[in-house]
């Protein structure tokens, strides 16, 4: 069996969430670089601790997407998520990884804002989604989710 870490066609949705990286990537170094530094500038809890929290919600986070309530829900928005790959999972953690580090290495909002404008501007310009868009998915996912309750 060959292992599948890239997608040659890393922004085509017909081969999402089926290797290593996809479109979805960058928005989930965003995602966790968004927490981390977020977590960082309103506890003021120690580096180390910020990692693991973050580390942990990221980990949640890849469980809850791919909960067959969740992936239901997300379908509705998103038709073509079938879920994750491991190997996207994985994929996934390592990239929320990066936002935790680089998170982690900066202290100046200015820094923050334009680090963060352009981890938005790489996806939006390639596939047209973001990590704006994806929290929108996501609140919609549960919304619906809490509906069929």
């Amino acid at each position: 069996m060959k292992l599948k870490i890239f997608n040659k066609y890393i922004f085509d949705n017909e081969n999402q969430n089926k290797y290593f990286s996809d479109s979805w990537s960058i928005i989930h170094i965003t995602g966790s670089f968004v927490f981390s530094y977020l977590l960082k500038k309103i506890t003021n809890l120690p580096k180390k601790k910020i990692f693991i929290i973050s580390l942990f919600i990221t980990i949640i986070f890849e469980y809850l997407e791919n909960n067959k309530l969740l992936m239901n829900a997300f379908n509705s928005k998103y038709p073509e998520y079938k879920g994750d790959e491991s190997v996207n999972i994985f994929g996934d953690i390592i990239f929320n990884l990066i936002g935790i580090f680089i998170s982690l290495k900066i202290n100046n909002n200015k820094y923050f804002t334009l680090i963060f404008i352009i981890l938005e501007l790489i996806p939006f310009i390639i596939s047209r989604e973001t990590f704006l868009y994806g929290i929108f998915l996501f609140t919609h996912a549960f919304i619906v989710v809490i509906k069929n309750i």
